[in-house]
């Protein structure tokens, strides 16, 4: 890993609409095998009033949703088949996901 922090843009459709998400990934000083992935809900068109976050172990989607960030480690190095999965998780099978990296300049 040349530059850090790494940056992937996820574009997320599902039935109730779509998600961006802007993903960022550091090494952690102190386990140079692992990376921190810092997933920010940049903007969605879906927004269930209903549901309240409750206390405990909040989902992905949930995290992304009422906090609009979620972070996760990670000690594999392919990141974008990590984010793939990380949201395929949350959003569900049917989701349509694209993943791309953004070039730092």
């Amino acid at each position: 890993m040349n530059e850090l922090p790494i940056r992937y843009i996820a574009e997320i459709e599902i039935p109730e609409g779509f998600a961006t998400i802007d993903c960022e990934i550091e090494l952690l000083d102190n386990q140079p095998d692992e990376a921190q992935i810092t997933l920010i809900l940049a903007s969605c068109s879906y927004k269930d009033q209903e549901i309240q976050p409750v206390q405990g172990n909040l989902t992905l989607r949930e995290k992304l949703d009422f906090f609009l960030e979620a972070i996760r480690i990670t000690d594999r190095k392919d990141f974008k088949a990590v984010i793939e999965e990380l949201l395929r998780e949350a959003y569900g099978e049917e989701a349509d996901i694209a993943v791309s990296s953004i070039d730092m300049d």
